[in-house]
Protein backbone atom coordinates (compact mmCIF):
# COMPACT_ATOMS: atom_id res chain seq x y z
CA UNK A 1 0.00 0.00 0.00
CA UNK A 2 1.83 3.19 -1.26
CA UNK A 3 1.96 6.44 0.79
CA UNK A 4 -0.12 9.41 -0.41
CA UNK A 5 1.88 12.38 -1.61
CA UNK A 6 3.08 14.44 1.60
CA UNK A 7 0.45 17.46 2.24
CA UNK A 8 2.60 20.66 2.24
CA UNK A 9 2.25 24.14 3.65
CA UNK A 10 -0.26 24.91 7.13
CA UNK A 11 -3.52 23.39 5.45
CA UNK A 12 -1.34 20.14 4.78
CA UNK A 13 -0.17 19.50 8.30
CA UNK A 14 -3.22 19.85 9.47
CA UNK A 15 -4.63 17.35 7.19
CA UNK A 16 -1.90 15.22 8.32
CA UNK A 17 -2.68 15.80 11.65
CA UNK A 18 -6.13 14.95 11.83
CA UNK A 19 -6.51 12.35 9.09
CA UNK A 20 -5.98 9.53 11.99
CA UNK A 21 -8.59 10.94 14.52
CA UNK A 22 -11.39 8.38 13.71
CA UNK A 23 -9.15 5.73 14.51
CA UNK A 24 -6.94 7.44 17.35
CA UNK A 25 -10.49 8.17 18.99
CA UNK A 26 -12.16 4.33 18.30
CA UNK A 27 -8.46 3.29 20.34
CA UNK A 28 -9.75 5.46 23.29
CA UNK A 29 -12.66 3.76 22.94
CA UNK A 30 -11.52 0.10 22.79
CA UNK A 31 -8.97 1.03 25.72
CA UNK A 32 -11.19 2.16 28.27
CA UNK A 33 -13.20 -0.83 27.79
CA UNK A 34 -10.24 -2.93 28.28
CA UNK A 35 -9.59 -1.26 31.29
CA UNK A 36 -12.61 -1.52 32.67
CA UNK A 37 -12.84 -5.41 31.86
CA UNK A 38 -9.68 -6.35 33.30
CA UNK A 39 -11.01 -4.79 36.62
CA UNK A 40 -14.50 -6.37 36.10
CA UNK A 41 -12.54 -9.43 35.55
CA UNK A 42 -10.34 -9.04 38.53
CA UNK A 43 -13.40 -8.01 40.95
CA UNK A 44 -14.95 -11.35 39.36
CA UNK A 45 -12.43 -13.47 40.22
CA UNK A 46 -12.05 -14.66 36.67
CA UNK A 47 -8.55 -13.55 35.98
CA UNK A 48 -4.96 -14.97 36.86
CA UNK A 49 -1.16 -15.18 36.02
CA UNK A 50 -0.57 -18.78 34.33
CA UNK A 51 1.46 -19.17 37.51
CA UNK A 52 -1.46 -19.26 39.50
CA UNK A 53 -3.13 -22.27 40.52
CA UNK A 54 -6.92 -22.53 38.89
CA UNK A 55 -5.91 -20.74 35.58
CA UNK A 56 -7.97 -21.25 32.06
CA UNK A 57 -7.73 -20.03 28.88
CA UNK A 58 -9.71 -16.90 29.32
CA UNK A 59 -8.79 -16.19 32.70
CA UNK A 60 -4.78 -15.45 31.39
CA UNK A 61 -6.32 -13.71 28.47
CA UNK A 62 -8.45 -11.59 31.30
CA UNK A 63 -5.43 -10.57 32.96
CA UNK A 64 -3.51 -9.49 29.81
CA UNK A 65 -5.64 -6.96 29.28
CA UNK A 66 -3.46 -4.84 31.09
CA UNK A 67 -1.90 -3.85 28.22
CA UNK A 68 -5.26 -1.44 27.89
CA UNK A 69 -4.22 1.56 29.49
CA UNK A 70 -0.49 2.12 27.55
CA UNK A 71 -2.25 3.38 24.54
CA UNK A 72 -3.07 6.54 26.51
CA UNK A 73 -0.22 7.33 27.99
CA UNK A 74 1.65 6.56 24.46
CA UNK A 75 -1.01 8.66 22.63
CA UNK A 76 -0.51 11.74 24.98
CA UNK A 77 3.08 11.46 24.37
CA UNK A 78 2.15 11.56 20.34
CA UNK A 79 -0.42 14.08 20.26
CA UNK A 80 1.18 16.41 22.73
CA UNK A 81 4.75 16.74 22.01
CA UNK A 82 4.66 16.74 18.26
CA UNK A 83 4.46 20.39 18.00
CA UNK A 84 7.33 20.61 20.57
CA UNK A 85 9.12 18.47 18.24
CA UNK A 86 7.77 20.29 14.97
CA UNK A 87 9.40 23.21 16.45
CA UNK A 88 12.63 21.79 17.97
CA UNK A 89 13.28 19.93 13.99
CA UNK A 90 11.85 23.16 12.06
CA UNK A 91 13.34 26.02 14.24
CA UNK A 92 9.31 27.34 14.83
CA UNK A 93 7.95 29.01 17.94
CA UNK A 94 7.36 26.24 21.03
CA UNK A 95 3.57 26.51 22.02
CA UNK A 96 2.59 29.19 24.90
CA UNK A 97 3.03 27.31 27.99
CA UNK A 98 -0.23 29.11 30.04
CA UNK A 99 -2.22 28.67 27.04
CA UNK A 100 -1.34 25.11 26.51
CA UNK A 101 -1.53 24.28 30.36
CA UNK A 102 -5.04 25.84 30.67
CA UNK A 103 -6.04 23.55 27.64
CA UNK A 104 -5.14 20.60 29.09
CA UNK A 105 -6.47 21.04 32.47
CA UNK A 106 -10.06 21.65 30.89
CA UNK A 107 -9.65 18.62 29.84
CA UNK A 108 -8.58 16.52 32.43
CA UNK A 109 -9.29 18.40 35.70
CA UNK A 110 -13.18 19.45 35.84
CA UNK A 111 -14.81 16.03 34.99
CA UNK A 112 -12.17 14.05 37.58
CA UNK A 113 -13.42 16.62 40.29
CA UNK A 114 -17.21 16.14 39.69
CA UNK A 115 -15.93 12.43 39.78
CA UNK A 116 -14.29 12.71 42.63
CA UNK A 117 -16.77 15.05 44.53
CA UNK A 118 -19.10 12.79 44.07
CA UNK A 119 -16.86 9.51 45.52
CA UNK A 120 -16.23 11.22 48.41
CA UNK A 121 -19.95 12.68 49.48
CA UNK A 122 -21.69 9.38 48.35
CA UNK A 123 -19.50 6.36 49.17
CA UNK A 124 -17.11 8.24 51.43
CA UNK A 125 -19.12 10.47 53.52
CA UNK A 126 -18.31 8.90 56.75
CA UNK A 127 -14.85 9.15 56.08
CA UNK A 128 -14.62 13.25 55.90
CA UNK A 129 -12.99 13.78 59.35
CA UNK A 130 -11.99 17.96 57.79
CA UNK A 131 -11.76 19.91 54.71
CA UNK A 132 -7.79 18.41 54.19
CA UNK A 133 -9.15 14.73 53.79
CA UNK A 134 -11.64 16.65 50.63
CA UNK A 135 -8.57 18.27 49.57
CA UNK A 136 -6.05 15.83 49.01
CA UNK A 137 -7.74 13.84 46.21
CA UNK A 138 -8.72 17.95 44.65
CA UNK A 139 -4.94 18.40 44.60
CA UNK A 140 -4.48 15.21 43.09
CA UNK A 141 -1.99 14.32 46.04
CA UNK A 142 -4.22 11.30 47.80
CA UNK A 143 -1.92 8.86 45.88
CA UNK A 144 1.49 10.59 46.87
CA UNK A 145 0.19 10.81 50.91
CA UNK A 146 -0.94 7.89 51.51
CA UNK A 147 1.81 4.69 51.79
CA UNK A 148 -1.07 2.08 52.10
CA UNK A 149 -2.91 0.56 49.16
CA UNK A 150 -5.52 -0.43 51.99
CA UNK A 151 -5.90 3.21 52.75
CA UNK A 152 -6.55 4.65 49.43
CA UNK A 153 -10.18 6.03 49.01
CA UNK A 154 -12.74 3.80 47.59
CA UNK A 155 -14.38 4.64 44.69
CA UNK A 156 -11.11 6.46 43.41
CA UNK A 157 -8.98 3.86 43.10
CA UNK A 158 -7.87 4.18 39.68
CA UNK A 159 -7.27 8.07 39.24
CA UNK A 160 -3.42 7.26 40.13
CA UNK A 161 -3.32 7.94 36.08
CA UNK A 162 -4.97 11.54 36.07
CA UNK A 163 -2.36 12.93 38.29
CA UNK A 164 0.43 10.98 36.61
CA UNK A 165 -0.85 12.58 33.29
CA UNK A 166 -1.05 16.02 34.93
CA UNK A 167 2.60 15.94 35.93
CA UNK A 168 3.66 15.13 32.11
CA UNK A 169 1.32 17.94 30.83
CA UNK A 170 3.75 20.33 33.93
CA UNK A 171 6.74 19.00 32.91
CA UNK A 172 6.21 19.30 28.54
CA UNK A 173 6.88 23.44 28.23
CA UNK A 174 10.09 22.70 30.00
CA UNK A 175 10.90 19.60 28.48
CA UNK A 176 10.06 21.18 25.34
CA UNK A 177 12.56 24.37 25.76
CA UNK A 178 14.97 22.15 26.76
CA UNK A 179 14.96 19.75 23.95
CA UNK A 180 14.79 22.44 21.18
CA UNK A 181 17.95 24.05 22.92
CA UNK A 182 19.72 20.35 22.30
CA UNK A 183 18.20 19.84 19.19
CA UNK A 184 19.61 23.35 17.78
CA UNK A 185 23.14 22.28 17.85
CA UNK A 186 21.80 20.46 14.82
CA UNK A 187 23.16 22.05 11.62
CA UNK A 188 19.64 21.20 9.48
CA UNK A 189 16.74 19.29 9.89
CA UNK A 190 18.38 15.84 9.52
CA UNK A 191 20.43 16.51 12.05
CA UNK A 192 17.86 18.31 14.61
CA UNK A 193 15.78 15.05 14.08
CA UNK A 194 18.71 12.75 15.30
CA UNK A 195 19.39 15.19 18.20
CA UNK A 196 15.77 14.22 20.15
CA UNK A 197 16.33 11.12 20.09
CA UNK A 198 19.30 11.35 23.68
CA UNK A 199 16.73 13.52 25.63
CA UNK A 200 13.97 11.27 24.66
CA UNK A 201 16.29 7.90 25.45
CA UNK A 202 17.14 9.51 28.77
CA UNK A 203 12.96 10.07 29.75
CA UNK A 204 12.62 6.55 29.19
CA UNK A 205 15.85 5.03 30.73
CA UNK A 206 14.99 7.84 34.27
CA UNK A 207 11.47 6.21 33.98
CA UNK A 208 13.14 2.44 34.05
CA UNK A 209 15.05 3.71 36.91
CA UNK A 210 11.94 4.76 38.70
CA UNK A 211 10.47 1.51 37.99
CA UNK A 212 14.05 -0.39 39.08
CA UNK A 213 14.21 1.39 41.89
CA UNK A 214 10.25 0.50 43.29
CA UNK A 215 11.16 -3.26 43.16
CA UNK A 216 14.45 -3.26 44.76
CA UNK A 217 14.15 -5.56 47.19
CA UNK A 218 14.59 -3.87 50.12
CA UNK A 219 11.54 -1.52 49.09
CA UNK A 220 9.42 -4.35 49.47
CA UNK A 221 7.17 -3.06 52.22
CA UNK A 222 6.40 0.50 50.14
CA UNK A 223 6.39 -0.99 46.35
CA UNK A 224 3.18 -0.44 46.17
CA UNK A 225 3.29 3.27 47.14
CA UNK A 226 6.17 3.94 44.89
CA UNK A 227 5.07 2.27 41.63
CA UNK A 228 2.32 4.14 41.66
CA UNK A 229 4.03 7.63 41.35
CA UNK A 230 4.09 9.42 38.11
CA UNK A 231 7.81 8.82 36.89
CA UNK A 232 7.30 5.38 36.32
CA UNK A 233 5.54 6.04 33.55
CA UNK A 234 7.09 8.33 31.68
CA UNK A 235 8.86 5.85 29.66
CA UNK A 236 5.20 5.11 27.68
CA UNK A 237 5.01 8.68 27.44
CA UNK A 238 8.79 9.01 25.86
CA UNK A 239 7.23 6.14 23.56
CA UNK A 240 4.87 8.35 22.36
CA UNK A 241 6.84 11.52 22.12
CA UNK A 242 9.64 9.26 19.88
CA UNK A 243 6.62 8.62 17.46
CA UNK A 244 5.30 12.49 17.54
CA UNK A 245 9.14 13.35 16.76
CA UNK A 246 9.52 10.72 13.75
CA UNK A 247 6.42 12.38 12.16
CA UNK A 248 7.57 15.82 12.47
CA UNK A 249 10.66 15.15 10.86
CA UNK A 250 8.76 13.22 8.10
CA UNK A 251 6.51 16.38 7.78
CA UNK A 252 10.23 18.03 6.57
CA UNK A 253 10.61 15.51 3.83
CA UNK A 254 9.84 14.85 0.29
CA UNK A 255 10.32 11.27 0.55
CA UNK A 256 8.65 9.26 4.23
CA UNK A 257 11.30 8.02 5.94
CA UNK A 258 12.10 4.09 6.01
CA UNK A 259 9.85 3.03 8.38
CA UNK A 260 6.49 4.70 7.44
CA UNK A 261 7.31 3.14 4.14
CA UNK A 262 7.60 -0.26 5.48
CA UNK A 263 4.10 0.53 7.97
CA UNK A 264 2.58 1.86 4.53
CA UNK A 265 3.25 -1.41 3.07
CA UNK A 266 2.11 -3.61 5.60
CA UNK A 267 0.05 -1.79 8.28
CA UNK A 268 -1.80 -4.80 9.81
CA UNK A 269 1.44 -6.51 10.52
CA UNK A 270 2.22 -3.99 13.17
CA UNK A 271 -1.23 -5.40 14.86
CA UNK A 272 0.26 -8.54 14.48
CA UNK A 273 2.98 -7.79 16.44
CA UNK A 274 1.02 -6.47 19.11
CA UNK A 275 -0.97 -9.15 19.43
CA UNK A 276 2.20 -11.06 19.47
CA UNK A 277 3.58 -8.85 22.37
CA UNK A 278 0.34 -9.13 23.69
CA UNK A 279 0.53 -12.99 23.99
CA UNK A 280 4.04 -12.89 25.05
CA UNK A 281 3.36 -11.20 28.67
CA UNK A 282 0.66 -13.28 29.87
CA UNK A 283 2.71 -15.78 30.80
CA UNK A 284 4.71 -13.23 33.72
CA UNK A 285 7.71 -15.70 33.33
CA UNK A 286 9.37 -14.45 36.63
CA UNK A 287 6.34 -14.07 38.42
CA UNK A 288 5.67 -15.71 41.92
CA UNK A 289 3.76 -18.36 41.64
CA UNK A 290 0.67 -19.08 43.05
CA UNK A 291 0.94 -15.88 44.76
CA UNK A 292 -1.22 -13.84 43.12
CA UNK A 293 0.94 -10.72 42.20
CA UNK A 294 3.70 -10.33 39.54
CA UNK A 295 6.29 -9.43 41.91
CA UNK A 296 9.86 -9.58 41.20
CA UNK A 297 12.29 -6.39 39.44
CA UNK A 298 12.71 -8.34 36.56
CA UNK A 299 9.20 -9.06 35.93
CA UNK A 300 8.07 -5.58 36.31
CA UNK A 301 10.92 -4.22 33.83
CA UNK A 302 9.65 -7.11 31.26
CA UNK A 303 5.99 -5.51 31.63
CA UNK A 304 6.99 -2.55 31.26
CA UNK A 305 9.22 -2.81 28.33
CA UNK A 306 6.05 -5.32 26.66
CA UNK A 307 3.30 -2.75 27.42
CA UNK A 308 5.57 -0.09 25.76
CA UNK A 309 5.92 -1.81 22.65
CA UNK A 310 2.26 -2.85 22.57
CA UNK A 311 1.26 0.11 22.61
CA UNK A 312 3.47 1.46 20.07
CA UNK A 313 2.62 -0.96 18.04
CA UNK A 314 -1.08 -0.62 17.98
CA UNK A 315 -0.68 3.18 18.00
CA UNK A 316 1.83 3.22 15.27
CA UNK A 317 -0.26 2.85 11.56
CA UNK A 318 -2.93 4.74 12.87
CA UNK A 319 -0.41 8.36 12.86
CA UNK A 320 1.78 7.62 9.59
CA UNK A 321 -0.03 9.91 6.80
CA UNK A 322 -1.80 8.46 4.39
CA UNK A 323 -1.87 4.39 5.49
CA UNK A 324 -5.11 3.45 5.43
CA UNK A 325 -6.68 -0.35 6.59
CA UNK A 326 -9.50 -1.64 6.34
CA UNK A 327 -9.08 -3.87 9.27
CA UNK A 328 -8.08 -0.52 11.38
CA UNK A 329 -11.19 1.33 9.74
CA UNK A 330 -13.74 -1.55 10.47
CA UNK A 331 -12.37 -1.83 14.02
CA UNK A 332 -11.82 1.48 15.14
CA UNK A 333 -13.66 4.34 12.57
CA UNK A 334 -17.03 2.50 13.07
CA UNK A 335 -19.54 4.95 14.78
CA UNK A 336 -20.27 2.86 18.31
CA UNK A 337 -16.79 2.60 19.15
CA UNK A 338 -15.79 6.54 18.08
CA UNK A 339 -18.72 6.66 20.49
CA UNK A 340 -17.44 4.88 23.15
CA UNK A 341 -13.78 7.44 22.77
CA UNK A 342 -15.33 10.51 22.64
CA UNK A 343 -17.05 8.98 26.66
CA UNK A 344 -13.46 7.45 27.58
CA UNK A 345 -11.97 9.80 30.02
CA UNK A 346 -15.31 9.58 31.44
CA UNK A 347 -15.56 5.84 31.69
CA UNK A 348 -12.25 5.39 32.99
CA UNK A 349 -13.07 7.61 35.53
CA UNK A 350 -16.50 5.90 36.61
CA UNK A 351 -15.86 2.11 36.09
CA UNK A 352 -14.40 2.16 39.44
CA UNK A 353 -17.05 3.87 41.82
CA UNK A 354 -19.81 1.42 39.32
CA UNK A 355 -18.31 -1.13 40.86
CA UNK A 356 -18.99 -0.03 44.55
CA UNK A 357 -22.27 0.66 43.67
CA UNK A 358 -23.04 -2.97 42.35
CA UNK A 359 -21.84 -4.05 45.68
CA UNK A 360 -23.76 -1.49 47.68
CA UNK A 361 -20.35 -0.37 49.03
CA UNK A 362 -20.58 2.96 50.54
CA UNK A 363 -21.78 6.19 52.65
CA UNK A 364 -24.73 6.22 50.19
CA UNK A 365 -26.28 2.89 50.83
CA UNK A 366 -25.56 3.20 54.62
CA UNK A 367 -22.25 0.74 54.86
CA UNK A 368 -18.65 2.36 55.33
CA UNK A 369 -16.89 1.81 52.44
CA UNK A 370 -14.46 -0.72 52.21
CA UNK A 371 -11.61 -1.87 49.46
CA UNK A 372 -12.97 -2.91 46.34
CA UNK A 373 -10.61 -5.85 46.76
CA UNK A 374 -13.16 -7.11 49.81
CA UNK A 375 -15.80 -8.23 47.06
CA UNK A 376 -13.39 -10.47 44.62
CA UNK A 377 -15.34 -13.90 43.53
CA UNK A 378 -18.25 -12.28 45.02
CA UNK A 379 -20.12 -11.86 41.67
CA UNK A 380 -20.41 -13.32 37.99
CA UNK A 381 -18.35 -11.69 35.52
CA UNK A 382 -20.79 -11.21 32.43
CA UNK A 383 -23.71 -9.82 35.07
CA UNK A 384 -20.57 -7.05 36.61
CA UNK A 385 -19.68 -6.21 32.99
CA UNK A 386 -23.07 -5.03 31.67
CA UNK A 387 -24.04 -3.31 35.05
CA UNK A 388 -20.32 -1.30 34.78
CA UNK A 389 -20.19 -1.05 31.74
CA UNK A 390 -23.86 0.53 30.87
CA UNK A 391 -23.67 2.66 34.01
CA UNK A 392 -20.48 3.96 33.06
CA UNK A 393 -21.16 5.02 29.73
CA UNK A 394 -24.20 6.82 31.27
CA UNK A 395 -22.55 8.77 33.41
CA UNK A 396 -19.88 9.66 30.96
CA UNK A 397 -22.25 10.32 28.57
CA UNK A 398 -23.56 13.19 30.96
CA UNK A 399 -19.87 14.39 32.19
CA UNK A 400 -18.97 14.77 28.58
CA UNK A 401 -22.28 17.16 27.49
CA UNK A 402 -22.49 18.95 30.63
CA UNK A 403 -18.79 19.34 32.00
CA UNK A 404 -16.48 18.30 29.35
CA UNK A 405 -17.67 20.35 26.50
CA UNK A 406 -18.50 22.75 28.55
CA UNK A 407 -14.86 23.27 29.58
CA UNK A 408 -13.91 23.21 26.20
CA UNK A 409 -15.59 26.41 25.31
CA UNK A 410 -13.15 28.48 27.95
CA UNK A 411 -10.08 27.33 25.78
CA UNK A 412 -9.08 30.01 24.14
CA UNK A 413 -10.01 32.44 27.56
CA UNK A 414 -6.21 31.90 28.09
CA UNK A 415 -3.94 32.84 25.11
CA UNK A 416 -4.97 33.97 21.12
CA UNK A 417 -7.49 32.19 19.54
CA UNK A 418 -6.32 29.76 17.07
Amino acid sequence: MAVTERPTGSRGREAQATKKVPTLEGLRGLAAVGVLAYHVAYEANVSHSMAEPGHNLWSVLANGLEVCLSPFFVLSGLLLFRPFARAAISETKRPATLPFLWKRALRIVPAYWAMALAVLLLLDWDKIDGLWFLLKPILMVHFVLTRNPMDWIPGLEPTWTVPTELVFYLSLPLVGWLVQKFASGGADESRRARRLVLPLSLIALASLGWTTFAYLPAMKADVFYYSFFPFGSFSFFAGGMALAALLAYAETRTEPPALFRMVAARPNLCWLGAGVVFLLNIPKPFGIPGMGTYGGLAQELTIQVLTILFAMLVVLPLTVPGVSSRLMDGVLGNPPVRFLGRMSYGIYLWHLPMIHFWFKNGSVFGNPAVPVGAFVGKVGFWELLAFVLAGSVLLATVSHYLIERPAERLRNLVGARP
